[in-house]
């Protein structure tokens, strides 16, 4: 930090003494600067007011809510979708992706790396190392991306203080219609089309529905990431980011709400009471 000088500067304002009159005309315009400072103040403060930090049990929530409310936001057709992923190279007969390497947000034409990772201590899909916040994490005890049926897990980090990735998600970074491309290091791609996304509260997990495991069904990714920060910096929440497998024959993939069994939802309701 730039040390200021902290001695006072030499005023350049007379230092005779005003006439009476002179006195009150600098009263008077000294009150009327004051009073349009506080209106100023006021006015910047109603502005700003919803505009400071979330607090830890806000920003996933709100956008989890956003996200439910009413019908989902307009977005581009099936036929546009399978146009861009011509576009963006993507192969729309993909096999499953091995060993997973770069991980591309079409749109923003921002490559990743990825790494393939098992289980953790506390035996959930495995995160990167927490030193590498851009670094998107596959579940290699679960589908592989390219996989025909099931969701593949992908794994990224929010930070309490920072911005990594899942700051960014959280943030609202991808809009329905977003298209995701992974390779693997010989060039082989799948690709895939951000859908919607799912908020729960850790306590609320219910480790038997497939909000986040699924062996079977459509093939998509369910990116996590953590959320709901408490005071100490624990998250208590998790994001979860769905994207549907792009083929030829895409699309066929139920709504949202078909992949989410009956514990996960009551889960959500939960959350709302």
């Amino acid at each position: 930090m730039t040390e200021t000088n902290t001695h006072p500067e030499f005023s350049t304002a007379s230092e005779k003494p005003q006439a009476a009159t002179s006195h009150k005309h600098s009263l008077i315009i000294g009150i009327a600067i004051i009073a349009i400072s506080a209106l100023v103040i006021a006015v910047l403060a109603y502005f700003y007011r919803g505009q400071d930090a979330d607090s830890p049990l806000t920003a996933a929530s709100r956008q989890s809510a956003q996200s439910n409310a009413g019908d989902p936001p307009q977005s581009a057709s099936p036929e546009d979708i399978l146009e861009a992923a011509k576009a963006a190279g993507c192969n729309l007969t993909p096999q499953e992706i091995l060993d997973p390497t770069r991980f591309t947000m079409v749109r923003d034409t921002r490559a990743l790396t990825m790494m393939s990772l098992s289980r953790d201590e506390s035996d959930a899909a495995g995160a990167p190392p927490i030193s590498e916040g851009y670094t998107v994490g596959w579940f290699n005890e679960g589908p592989k991306l390219g996989s025909t049926q099931g969701k593949a897990v992908l794994t990224s980090h929010t930070y309490f203080t920072g911005t990594a990735l899942g700051n960014e998600l959280n943030n609202g970074l991808w809009s329905r219609g977003d298209i995701i491309k992974v390779e693997d290091s010989n060039g082989n791609n799948a690709c895939y089309v951000y859908r919607d996304n799912a908020h729960i509260l850790v306590e609320n997990y219910d480790p038997e529905s497939s909000i986040v495991y699924d062996e079977g069904n459509s093939p998509m990714f369910a990116m996590v990431v953590c959320s709901d920060w408490d005071e100490h910096g624990n998250p208590l929440g998790r994001m979860i980011y769905y994207a549907d497998l792009i083929t030829e024959h895409y699309p066929k993939q139920p709504p949202l709400s078909d992949h989410l069994t009956d514990a996960s939802r009551s889960a959500e309701a939960t959350e709302s009471e």
